[in-house]
């Protein structure tokens, strides 16, 4: 019984630890197709543009400092989780000068990364 409980648990994380690395190449690949121009002009109300890409909920404070970081030339990196059951991504942008953390949550129904806030790191 102790055996199957162990295998159970196993499997569990494997599936956790498959699952959390797809979830991450995906986020990499989706903000990786944001460019300088569909910032520039982004819908606010619908955020067509951008669910298109699987983002949703994109705002205006956070157009205006991605636009002032010029994203073409910003690095990308996704901070690195080893368990994904409901936890939330955090996503580093940078430029040198300056760094923005942006939460995002992953609703795997609809296939579509939230953004949940953003703030300036070091």
């Amino acid at each position: 019984m102790i055996r199957k409980i162990l295998l159970l648990l196993f499997s569990l994380m494997m599936i956790s630890i498959a699952f959390n690395y797809y979830i991450e190449k995906k986020l990499s690949t989706t903000f990786l197709d944001i460019d300088q121009e569909n910032l520039q002009y982004l819908e606010h109300l619908s955020n067509a543009n951008f669910y298109a890409y699987g983002i949703e909920n994109i705002g205006e404070n956070l157009q205006h400092e991605l636009h002032k970081m010029d994203m073409d030339k910003c690095t990308l990196e996704v901070r690195r989780d080893y368990f994904y059951f409901f936890q939330n991504k955090a996503i580093d942008i940078s430029n040198g000068k300056q760094c923005l953390r942006i939460y995002v949550n992953y609703n795997l129904f609809k296939s579509v990364f939230s953004i949940l806030g953003f703030k300036s790191c070091e």
